[in-house]
């Protein structure tokens, strides 16, 4: 994948998680190489739950 699609990926993630997320997430941090190719995304949460909610609400997003 091009960095330019991760780029646009994670903005368009950002745009989705503002509208519809859960609020036990207190943070998203995404990183990128782009000279190594590689990628990666932490997630702050506030509690156990919290790691649950996202998940359930992003199971009925469509791709």
């Amino acid at each position: 994948m091009p960095p330019e699609d991760f780029e646009s990926a994670v903005g368009a993630l950002a745009k989705r998680i503002e509208a519809e997320g859960h609020s036990g997430v207190l943070a998203y941090r995404f990183f990128m190489n782009a000279s190594e190719g590689t990628a990666r995304g932490n997630i702050d949460f506030k509690d156990p739950g919290a790691w649950i909610g996202p998940h359930d609400i992003a199971m009925g997003w469509p791709k």
